[in-house]
């Protein structure tokens, strides 16, 4: 259809659907859609579909990457929204880290928080966020952290190091995140009796 509103809804449909497997084809397709708002829409159609079929996931790590960042996060959110079924996506979460937009690094701190539970490389690089310039960014990267990082001491300790964070809201969900305690609290203790 010409109007991007149409194709838009269409994708959004589509998802919807008992039997889609003739369907996932033409959404793959239509990630590369010119137009953002309908990108957008198939990414989270296709999100819906990912644990079913595979080419669905490798679309959407390829639109990680997008240039409109509202496309980029609902590839980020649909992901996430797969949970350990999308543990294929992890280096393509890792790799939107480093995107310059915070609001793209936030969204995949998301997402590695509910899909990459205990991977070493994900807890590596959210340890690193605790300190990002951007708040938010610092506050998604504790709160994953305190979900994928339970049982690994130097992950409780960057937690607990940001109980000295500047920012209280940060502060208060460094507190949550240890809330869960685990095997490595104790490292945590300094920082709590502060």
């Amino acid at each position: 259809d010409p109007s991007p509103k149409v194709r838009a809804a269409a994708a959004t449909t589509l998802a919807y659907l008992d039997d889609a497997e003739d369907i996932v084809a033409h959404l793959v397709e239509a990630v590369e859609d010119r137009d953002p708002t309908v990108r957008r829409q198939v990414v989270l159609a296709l999100g819906q579909l990912g644990k079913k079929y595979p080419e669905a996931m490798d679309a959407l790590i390829w639109a990680i990457d997008d240039a409109d960042k509202y496309v980029a996060m609902n590839a980020l959110i649909a992901v996430r929204q797969m949970g350990p079924d999308a543990e294929i996506g992890v280096p393509a979460l890792l790799k939107a880290l480093a995107d310059t937009r915070p609001m793209v690094r936030q969204t995949a701190i998301g997402a590695l928080g509910t899909v990459a539970v205990g991977n070493k490389d994900a807890i590596k690089a959210l340890k690193k966020l605790t300190t990002d310039a951007n708040r938010n960014v610092r506050l998604t990267a504790v709160r994953a952290l305190g979900k994928i990082g339970r049982k690994d001491k130097a992950a409780v300790r960057a937690v607990a190091e940001a109980l000295t964070d500047i920012d209280r809201l940060v502060r208060g969900t460094a507190a949550d995140a240890l809330r869960d305690g685990g095997p490595h609290i104790r490292v945590a203790t300094p920082f709590l009796i502060q």
